[in-house]
């Protein structure tokens, strides 16, 4: 009878009512993450966000134990809320708690809320290696390895850096020199004015037989790698619309009337229409900075129709573009239809997956589309992704409304050496302050941001540390690229005044801070142009200085502007002012420094006289322009660019004779 009434009560009031109504989903967690180094140069990214679903009614807590609790100097993790009523979501949150310094190994942890269990498991797995720096002859001369961490972030003094003060002369056209700290010679091929269409479009033909330069106007010059202008005065695409043909050294190809494609004959100076858009779109666009693909497949979009297409250049005509053209609409993407887009491009094909994508780099989020044959459009779409570690994003990898997501960084679009299409830009770490050159797999999808290690697309290839620097990048479909920086501020103080004397005097509008025999650059004085030079100073006063060994009596009168900036030496920053080679080949990535590009521009200016460095389609060469440390004008001209190029040596694949995956041509 006892036991009876015992089970009547059971029954209408079961014990732990409270915690018993309450269930948890799911009852393991199980992540993995690439090994990191100490905050704040993490050099990884956080496991990915994930949620415990509580569910069923009453009063809970979220209580974590266990190695994960305690094994990064406190919990490694966040479990939010920590309490609540009823259903909910609890958040597990990696991002800014210490995991990064966790060593190889397996840990575990747990979550508990009214007495049901989340076991969580973290598999720390080795760190891949970086990309092996190697220098032609050996260690770079006035170089040291100055960063305890990452053993390839090198200070080097430059030797005279900078021209003409400085024992340092600027080649003439046709003119080499070898550079003092890499070894490699370097060719001047141009006069100045002339400059580079962009750091993504491959300067060099097929054969690299001739280098495409910009005049600075509507046309550009054909020089060999001697100097030697083979053809000048070449009509350049509207809105510089213009890329060379990737299997064709005597051909490159145009926009011209806001909608047709022309491909240009450099023997023979003859023009052909090979596709009118008109009927179709009202303009098209690539952004000005997409080139060819290895292939020959170009890409642009039409900004007022919201269409984007894929174009293969072989054989193509207007008889036949109807089928050589493949277009997708981006109406209704983030951001609304207004969203600047900034450029696309077009890969050749996977080798995992036989895709060609197409690339969108919107100032909201940037898209990605495959090329349908079989239907002949652009299909498969889906945002870039998202952003990692970002708090607010649900780390899923999947770009939605509300969340940040990759948008239009300095980036590139090309293939590593095994075939996989990458994208190469610049990751910074949003928690912790590293800086890192990393590759991304289109073909790893959601994962293209999670590291290799666990099975993701994202290669970290070498750590910067350059705080506010941006790069220029260039890949083929190879497995080569190239980038060049370009922070190479100098900072300006603005002139007042400029005396007509022996010597002449220079006052600036605040308070100068320089010492007698400070090197300074002047620049952009009117009137009083004899003091824009480089020159070793005498300080006279707060607000002014001498130019030793200046005679301006002959002079103009001081009329306006100038600005006065430290002139010598500003490059002493690890792996700053160097153009690198990378060949790509997973697992086994090399860096080569060429060269220092001694490329200067103001604080106060001056995107378009950075250097811009891109590679030929093989790897063999480098081409980029530069002032060689002579500014001149407001920075935003291009008057004192020159174009130099560069054998870079590691044209045939990693050394050793290794081989390397040669280019598909796809018709």
């Amino acid at each position: 009878m006892l036991n009876r009434l015992f089970l009547i009560v059971a029954l209408l009031f079961p014990f732990g009512a409270a915690d018993g109504a309450i269930t948890t989903d799911p009852s393991t967690i199980a992540e993995s993450m690439r090994a990191g180094n100490n905050y704040p140069r993490n050099s990884t990214v956080c496991p990915a966000k994930k949620f415990i679903t509580v569910s069923g009614t009453g009063a809970w807590t979220a209580v974590r134990a266990g190695d994960l609790y305690t094994g990064c100097g406190g919990p490694c993790f966040t479990a939010t809320p920590t309490s609540g009523d009823d259903a909910g979501t609890v958040t597990i949150n990696w991002n800014s708690y210490g995991a990064e310094s966790l060593a190889v190994g397996v840990y575990t942890g747990t979550v508990t809320i009214a007495g049901n269990v989340t076991t969580i498991t973290l598999t720390v797995v080795t760190r891949a290696a970086y990309a092996t720096f190697s220098y032609a002859g050996g260690y770079p001369q006035g170089c040291t390895n100055s960063d305890s961490l990452f053993s390839f972030l090198d200070t080097c003094t430059i030797s005279n850096e900078r021209p003409p003060s400085e024992a340092f002369s600027i080649p003439v056209q046709g003119g080499s020199y070898v550079d003092p700290e890499f070894g490699r010679t370097v060719t001047r091929i141009t006069a100045e004015g002339q400059t580079l269409l962009y750091s993504t479009l491959t300067a060099f033909t097929a054969d690299n037989s001739l280098v495409m330069t910009d005049n600075g106007d509507t046309t550009m010059n054909f020089s060999n790698r001697s100097g030697t202008v083979i053809y000048s005065g070449k009509t350049r695409g509207d809105t510089t619309f213009t890329a060379l043909d990737a299997l064709d050294s005597d051909i490159y190809w145009r926009r011209s009337a806001s909608h047709e494609l022309w491909k240009h004959k450099l023997s023979t100076s003859t023009d052909t229409k090979a596709a009118d858009y008109g009927g179709t779109y009202t303009s098209i666009s690539n952004g000005g900075t997409a080139d060819i693909s290895d292939d020959n497949w170009w890409a642009f979009f039409a900004p007022t129709e919201l269409e984007v297409c894929a174009v293969n250049l072989n054989g193509l005509t207007t008889a036949n573009q109807a089928t050589h053209t493949y277009c997708a609409s981006y109406a209704g993407l983030l951001g609304g239809d207004g969203a600047h887009v900034d450029f696309v491009q077009v890969s050749m094909p996977d080798v995992v997956t036989g895709t060609r994508y197409v690339t969108m780099m919107r100032s909201t989020a940037a898209a990605v589309w495959s090329v349908n044959l079989g239907a002949g459009t652009l299909d498969s779409f889906r945002y870039l992704g998202e952003e990692p570690q970002r708090n607010a994003n649900d780390d899923d990898g999947v770009c939605e409304s509300g969340e940040t997501c990759i948008a239009e960084p300095h980036c590139t679009l090309g293939r590593d050496a095994l075939g996989n299409v990458i994208l190469l830009l610049d990751w910074v770490e949003i928690y912790g302050n590293q800086t890192f050159l990393v590759s991304l797999q289109l073909n790893k999808t959601t994962s293209m941001f999670r590291p290799v290690e666990e099975g993701g697309g994202m290669r970290f290839l070498f750590a910067d540390s350059c705080t506010g620097c941006d790069r220029h990048l260039s890949c083929n479909g190879a497995g080569y690229c190239s980038m060049s920086d370009f922070k190479f501020w100098i900072v300006a103080k603005e002139i007042t005044g400029a005396t007509k004397a022996k010597p002449a005097e220079i006052t600036t509008s605040t308070a100068h801070g320089w010492t007698t025999l400070t090197q300074v650059e002047i620049d952009q004085v009117v009137g009083n142009t004899c003091v824009n030079d480089i020159w070793t100073i005498t300080n006279t006063g707060t607000y002014t200085f001498t130019l030793d060994g200046s005679d301006c009596t002959a002079s103009g009168t001081y009329a306006g502007g100038g600005l006065a900036g430290l002139g010598n030496p500003v490059t002493n920053y690890p792996l700053r002012g160097r153009n690198i080679v990378m060949y790509l080949n997973g697992t086994a990535s090399f860096a080569y420094p060429v060269n220092h590009h001694r490329g200067k521009i103001w604080s106060t200016g001056g995107y378009w006289e950075t250097t811009m460095t891109n590679i030929s389609r093989d790897g063999a060469y480098i081409a980029y322009a530069t002032n060689m440390g002579n500014i001149g004008g407001s920075g935003q001209t291009s008057t004192e660019l020159a174009i130099y190029i560069a054998a870079t040596g590691v044209g045939g694949g990693p050394p050793g004779g290794a081989t390397r995956r040669h280019r598909m041509v796809v018709q």
